[in-house]
């Protein structure tokens, strides 16, 4: 109704009759077309009227942010702010772009703007005339004239994207520096590479990895039957939100020709994205897992989920629903604040939504609701699907943030291995010297024994989607870590220093 009442005022401002009026009904506005007063008929605008409008989104002549004059009215437009009128706070004249407001006020109009309002006006020119049936009046928006118009507009206007509105695209040196920095030992991140890089390669969309199971991905090797078979993985999808008859997709994950095709970790433990890629991720995310449900038979991890979060059914977060396995097949007691459901509940649309509350120590809780989880059988644990990119950016952002206390750590141990380095060169049979190197070297062992102390107070490292800064205990546990470790390395650099003076020192002896 907005966009035909903008219409409406700009038809008045280039001379033709009004067709539509506003009518207050309960403190509402509505938008209502206009009896002509001569023929007691429903008033419809004229073909050129449109053709004209048309025209001025083309060439700029209509302005963008709608007609500044109706959005002064706050009768009809909500006030924005102090008492000041939409027209004031979000049109100012000092801001007027080229075509109008907004933020792309110095762009045209695209083919899409023109086709809403073509929709807007024929559904809603359509609707009002069916108050009047039996009614000869025409809906000028299904003239020929119109139709051609729109085609007219459609060869003229471009259809591709703006580059420069787009967000910036996953690369693959992007994705290989979040491998350096993924943890190998938490599920719920390796999870997360492996899902932003099937997207980066394949583009497809959350629905597909949603419904993807382990047993639509299989590996790729080469064999004696077919030699020239690319190492990789394969990928069925069997339902996409475009694959409504549900037939096979095959997608292929190869491996490039620098790839060892396993999962291969640097000195330091980290994945070493070098000599492996993101197909490399699948089993050992699979492998992973069935570590995690441990004592599930073989049956049950072959129907998993590719992406899954795991939770012990004890740890449950409150607000959660759990569907229970049969009874002989439980382990583990969930808490209070969890809504057990069967299978057959779930799909009646029982759980819990919020509305009713659960009741402890005779108070209600509503507790925030935490989706679904669905319990393995003989593992204590339960599962819960996801596959959406909100999620896989947020992993990779805990994972990134993680990655400053193990880098300082890393220039730390780097060091300590130049200081050694310093105290072999430094070694000499003059007593000041040996004195200065055993000083040096007493800094040192003392450097090492305060990150031997940083490690012990370092605190475990999380799920991934729980940031440390959510615990104030952690947060200054972390701040601990980090000064200890940054003390430690400024430490180092002195201890380096008076080594090097040392070497030079038995050089010139």
């Amino acid at each position: 109704e907005k966009r035909v009442l903008g219409f409406d005022a700009w038809l008045q401002k280039q001379g033709y009759p009004s067709f539509c009026k506003v009518v207050m009904e309960n403190g509402l506005a509505k938008l209502e077309i206009i009896v002509d007063a001569v023929t007691g008929l429903p008033r419809v605008f004229a073909v050129e009227a449109w053709i004209e409008f048309c025209i001025g989104m083309m060439t700029g002549d209509v302005e963008k942010g709608g007609c500044r004059e109706l959005r002064a009215n706050t009768e009809l437009y909500a006030t924005a702010l102090h008492g000041r009128s939409q027209a004031e706070v979000q049109m100012p004249l000092e801001k007027k772009g080229k075509f109008g407001w907004g933020p792309y006020k110095d762009d045209p109009f695209k083919l899409q703007s023109i086709q809403q309002y073509a929709t807007a006006l024929r559904i809603w020119v359509k609707e009002e005339l069916r108050r009047w049936p039996g009614v000869n009046v025409a809906n000028p928006m299904y003239d020929g004239w119109t139709a051609a118009v729109m085609k007219y507009v459609q060869s003229e206007l471009p259809v591709a994207r703006v580059e420069k509105r787009l967000p910036p695209a996953l690369t693959t040196g992007v994705f290989n520096e979040m491998i350096k920095h993924i943890d190998p030992t938490s599920q719920r991140e390796m999870s997360a590479g492996l899902y932003l890089e099937g997207g980066t390669v394949h583009g497809d969309r959350a629905h597909d990895y949603f419904l993807l199971d382990r047993k639509n991905v299989r590996k790729l090797a080469p064999t004696d039957d077919d030699p020239d078979q690319k190492p990789g993985v394969m990928i069925s999808h069997e339902s996409t939100k475009n694959n409504k008859r549900r037939e096979e997709r095959h997608k292929g994950l190869a491996c490039p020709t620098w790839c060892n095709q396993e999962v291969a970790f640097t000195e330091d433990g980290q994945l070493d994205a070098k000599k492996m890629c993101g197909a490399c991720l699948t089993y050992h995310l699979q492998d992973m897992v069935d570590k995690s449900l441990a004592g599930a038979t073989e049956e049950t991890l072959a129907s998993l989920p590719v992406f899954v979060d795991i939770k012990e059914v004890a740890d449950l977060p409150a607000g959660s629903n759990l569907v229970r396995c049969e009874t002989a097949d439980r382990i583990g007691t969930p808490g209070d604040c969890v809504c057990l459901l069967t299978a057959a509940e779930l799909a009646d649309g029982y759980g819990y939504d919020g509305t009713v509350p659960f009741e402890v120590d005779g108070e209600d809780v509503f507790p925030p609701r935490r989706g679904t989880y669905f319990e393995v059988p003989k593992s204590g644990k339960a599962i819960r699907a996801w596959a959406h990119y909100a999620a896989s950016s947020e992993i990779a952002c805990a994972a990134s943030a993680s990655a400053t206390s193990s880098n300082r750590r890393r220039s730390a141990v780097a060091a300590i291995a130049t200081a050694s380095s310093y105290f072999a060169a430094a070694a000499c049979s003059d007593a000041d010297c040996a004195r200065a190197a055993s000083a040096a070297l007493a800094s040192m062992q003392a450097c090492r024994q305060a990150l031997k102390a940083a490690d012990a107070a370092r605190p475990e490292r999380r799920d991934s989607a729980t940031r440390a800064s959510d615990s104030p205990r952690s947060a200054s546990r972390s701040s601990r870590l980090a000064t200890a470790t940054s003390c430690s390395a400024s430490s180092l650099r002195s201890a380096a220093s008076r080594a090097a003076s040392t070497r030079c020192t038995a050089a010139s002896s």
